[in-house]
Parts: C-alpha cells; structure tokens; sequence
C-alpha cells in the first residue's frame, strides 16, 4: 500500500518538530484559559471483503469468537470517545442467518447495539463511493434489495430464534405479535435499520473527491467526511461546508501520524510513533478549536496496537475526547475542494464493471424475477468496491477480474444449443430449436429464424419458449419448403420488445421437398414401371386367352 511511506515520513517529520512542539504545548497549557480543543477520532468497523457481498454463518462465527476479528475490533472502540462507521453488510448478514446465526454473532450485534459511541453506517461493504462517481454513475451505488438473500426456512419459529437486537423503532406494547403465528420475514428496511446516532455521513476515501462528486454526494448524505488536504480553504476546526454538504475536516498528518502508530510492530518503533503523533495533537490543537483524525481504512483493527494508542492520544491534556455529534457547525466556514481524483487505470476499471452491471441487468429481463438476480449482482458489485482492498495491487484487480468473468458467464447463460445440418425432406415441417438456461430461475425467450435465401419461408417467425432453471427444452418452428437447395438459417433468441439475446446461431439446412426433388422422381418412375407393368400384362393375358381360343 503506498500509505506506509508516507506514514514513516511523517513520523519522521514530526520527530524532528517534536521537542518544540512539547514545549509550546506546554506553555499554552499554563498561559491559555481557553478550553481544551475538542477532538475527535474516527474508525470504521469492517471486515476483509467477500466475493458475494455477505457473510456466511461460518465467516461470522469465526469473526465474532472470543479472539475474533470483529470481537477485537470492537474491543478497541467500545464506550471511547471514538466515532464508529459501522459497515451495514455485518449488521445484516447476521440478521439474515435468522434462527441458524451464531450465538457469538448474536451477542456481538447486542454488544454493538448497547455501545456509548457516536455511530454512522458506511457504504455497503464500505465501498469506495468516488470511484465509481468519476467512472460515469449519475448516483451513488447502495444495495437494490436483499430480498435474494432471505431464507424463511430460518424465520420458521419464533420460539427457535435467538434473541437479537430489537428493530430501532418498534414498541412491543403497540405492536402486539400473536404467539402462536410465526415471526414475519424480515424486509431490506428492516435488515439494514439501525439506531445509528448521527445523520448520513458519506465517507470517502482519503484525498479521492473531486468538485463535481458533491451535488451527487448531497442528494443522498448530509455531511462528508474529507480529509483536510483535499480541500483548499484551512478552517480553524474541523468543520466547514461546500456547496449542500456539511464537511467534517479530518486532519491529514494527524490521520497519517495514528495510523502509522497503530500499524507498528515493535514496542520501539509504537513509543517513537506515538510521540510524534501526541506532540502533534498537542501542536494543532493550539492553533484548532475542533480535531478531527481519521484511521487509514486499510489498517487492520484486530492485529493493531489501536486500543494503547487511543488511550494516549485521548489522554493528551491539550485536547478533550468527544465523539462527532459533539461539534457544532453553525458557523462552519465555506470551504473549497481540491479536485484529486482518483487512478486513471482504476476509474477505467470501475466503468467496465459498471458497463457490465448494465449488460446483465438488460440480459436479465428475460427471467421470472429478475429483480432478485439485479440485486444480487450489484451486492457482489459493491464488495468489489470494498475501500479495504482499493490500495492493493493484488487483491483488487483479482476482484474486479472474477466480477467480470462471472458477469460473462451470467450474460451466456441462455443461449441456442448449437446442432449439425438439418435436412428437411417435406413441404411443410418443424424446425427444432434446442435453448439452454443455466440461470437459476425460469427465462421466457422468443426464438427468430431467418433464411438466407428464399428458398424456405418460416411461418412463425417469433415462437415463445420458457425454460426451467438449469436446463434445456425444445422448440419447434413451423417451416414451409418453397425450392431445393442449400439455406443458410440465421437463428437467435430475443425479449419480448425484440431486444436480442445472446449471439446469433448460424445453422446450415439442406431443402429436399416438393415434386421436383429426386426422391418424387424417383417415386414417380416407381409407379409408372408399375403402370407400364400392368398394362403389359394385361396385354399378355389377352394374347394367351385368344391363343387358346384359336
């Protein structure tokens, strides 16, 4: 990842910086009156990303065991004064699991749910929102529907389930559940609801947004998390605003300095990092009334020295620890932003993969529901876009490459069984049409058949045919043979408003019908040998009779 460097320079930068700035520090402390400077520190709370898009059963029992990814995670954060970004994908696919959620995944959401932090939800899977903003998408992507993932076998009996976190909302004295009736099934509001307690804040990577991102960002958030560097009016705290959007300003070389200190892996190298990084909160905070700093999101939670490192920043006297709905806003300056958009190379990727999501879904009409394919798709979609993996030049072109090709793979699904020459021996038959589905759920397809040469005209031209799911069925299209010959049949599958399917199969079909095929011929000599075989033998008969007679 190309933050460790700038990381270590910065420590670097700082150390040199840090006897000073102790000793300001200091001497503010004993000449100043005014309060300590509020900061803030913000984490996001996510895990590595999944090619689907949620976790299984088996994922989240791993992560929410007693040394668990997630229980370390939370660990860290829990009742400190730290902002948590709360990635929707784990709050929901616990709740999907129903009934067959792990205990221990049961009992971390309740955990999560009882905590003092100031929270907002992340992006699904903590996708990267900017990316795909630049790549051309009028709007930010968010999850369709989960209605795909919803299994009633494990909603059955409410008596089985696991007792979870209440729905945010719901009074049980007003909404009175009849004992004997089973749980409802859960909804996509109701998966992804949470008790979260500040408004919708966006959270794009750091120094990845461009002006022209904001007027989208604010039809869907009220407020930005920006870094400091992608903006170029400084503001005194950590607040500002820019067109519609409310800015909270993380501080760059602060976010930089806690991230490099919580990546360490030596006591000495942790002690060296930490005073940079304390000698420089206590240096902003004498020229800022608010601080904001942000952890870099491909650090690590649960193999970080996170929980010492929060313990001693938040403990610097310089500053008071408050979480993000502490700050007021109502004189945030107007700010402007420094366009830094993202890696060309990477903007060409996310618009291919944006391009196929289109493709499948106008692909996907010709299934029975094809909402629930659509949804799944962009699910997958979002984790692909997981900002865990946006930096890693191994993790993410293998994603986005195993999107691409199971998106090749969806759009082939249905498609003409390819067979040898035809031969139509009558004047009038069926040509039959083999069409594979290996989509799981029934696809309706018109099948069209164009000839060549007209030597052989199709009566149907646009037969209606339904396959079941993973398998094959046969159609057949009414033909009439006008002239002998060779045909060339151009035959391919389309929606009901014409849209084609798929690619065109191309099936060579010899004509031999009608009276003037060989086989009529040679019929016809057949019968007029009999014919001419009657008559002289009646010839013959007579001849014998009058000889006989004479």
């Amino acid at each position: 990842m190309t933050f460790r460097p700038l990381a270590a320079a910065l420590v670097a930068a700082v150390g040199l910086v840090l006897p000073l700035a102790v000793t300001s520090g200091a001497v503010q402390a004993e000449t100043s009156s005014e309060p300590p400077t509020e900061m803030s520190v913000i984490v996001a709370l996510t895990v590595p990303a999944t090619s689907s898009g949620i976790l299984d059963s088996e994922t989240l029992e791993d992560y929410t065991g007693e040394f668990g990814l997630l229980t370390r995670e939370l660990d860290a954060v829990i009742d400190r004064p730290v902002t948590i970004g709360i990635d929707p994908m784990i709050v929901a696919s616990i709740r999907l699991l129903g009934s067959s959620a792990p205990e221990s995944a049961v009992q971390w959401l309740d955990r999560l749910a009882l905590a003092s932090n100031d929270t907002f939800p992340l992006s699904w899977a903590d996708a990267d929102v900017t990316a795909a903003l630049q790549a051309g998408s009028p709007t930010v992507l968010a999850p369709l529907s989960l209605d795909f993932a919803i299994d009633s076998s494990r909603f059955g009996d409410a008596a089985e389930q696991p007792t979870s976190t209440p729905t945010p909302g719901s009074d049980p004295t007003t909404d009175p559940v009849d004992p004997g009736s089973p749980p409802p099934l859960p909804t996509t509001e109701s998966l992804l609801e949470w008790d979260y307690t500040l408004p919708a804040l966006v959270w794009p990577r750091m120094d990845t947004v461009v002006a022209t991102d904001l007027p989208v960002l604010a039809a869907s958030y009220d407020g930005a998390i920006v870094s400091s560097s992608n903006l170029a009016t400084k503001a005194e705290g950590a607040l500002a605003t820019a067109g519609d959007l409310e800015m909270v300003v993380a501080d760059t070389t602060l976010s930089g300095l806690l991230s490099a200190a919580v990546e360490t892996t030596t006591v000495e190298d942790w002690e060296t990092a930490i005073a940079a990084l304390d000698a420089a909160v206590t240096a902003a905070a004498g020229s800022s009334t608010s601080i904001v700093l942000t952890l870099d999101r491909g650090v690590s939670l649960a193999d970080s020295d996170l929980g010492p490192t929060l313990d001693r920043i938040l403990g610097n006297p310089s500053i008071t620890p408050v979480g993000l709905s502490a700050f007021d806003g109502d004189d945030a300056p107007v700010a402007t932003i420094v366009d830094m958009p993202q890696d060309a190379d990477r903007i060409a990727t996310v618009a291919r993969l944006l391009a196929d999501e289109q493709a499948e879904a106008a692909f996907l009409q010709i299934a029975a529901d094809p909402a629930l394919l659509t949804a799944q798709r962009r699910i997958a979609l979002l984790a692909v876009f997981s900002s865990s993996i946006a930096d890693d030049d191994v993790a993410w072109p293998a994603s986005a490459l195993t999107f691409e090709e199971r998106s090749a793979s969806i759009r082939s699904a249905v498609q003409i069984v390819r067979s040898s020459a035809i031969t139509l021996w009558a004047d009038r038959g069926s040509l039959p049409v083999v069409v594979e589905n290996n989509l799981s759920q029934a696809v309706t397809v018109y099948i069209r058949v164009r000839p060549s040469l007209p030597l052989l005209r199709v009566e149907d031209d646009f037969v209606e045919l339904t396959i079941e799911p993973n398998s094959q069925r046969k159609a057949q299209i009414p033909v009439q043979s006008i002239s002998n010959g060779d045909v060339d049949l151009q035959i391919s599958l389309h929606q009901l408003d014409d849209v084609p399917v798929g690619d065109t199969t191309h099936v060579r079909t010899t004509v031999q019908a009608g009276w003037e095929t060989p086989v009529t011929i040679v019929a016809a000599v057949l019968v007029g040998l009999v014919f001419i075989a009657g008559i002289i033998r009646t010839v013959l008969k007579r001849r014998r009779l009058r000889e006989e007679a004479e």
